[in-house]
């Protein structure tokens, strides 16, 4: 019964630690380009369209 709760424990632990980004980019992160849009040649041309749009 220990042993699962110290399993159970270092679990948590690592899904916290990936959480905060102590261990890579965090799962929040991965995907987006925040300076993407700087270094466009044109970045005042970019037009946001709605969803309806399409």
């Amino acid at each position: 019964m220990r042993g699962l709760f110290i399993l159970i424990l270092l679990v948590n632990l690592a899904f916290f630690a990936l959480g905060r980004g102590w261990l890579g980019v965090p799962p929040a992160e991965t995907g987006r380009k925040p300076g993407q849009a700087a270094r466009q040649m044109q970045p005042d041309a970019i037009i946001v369209l709605p969803p309806s749009a399409r």
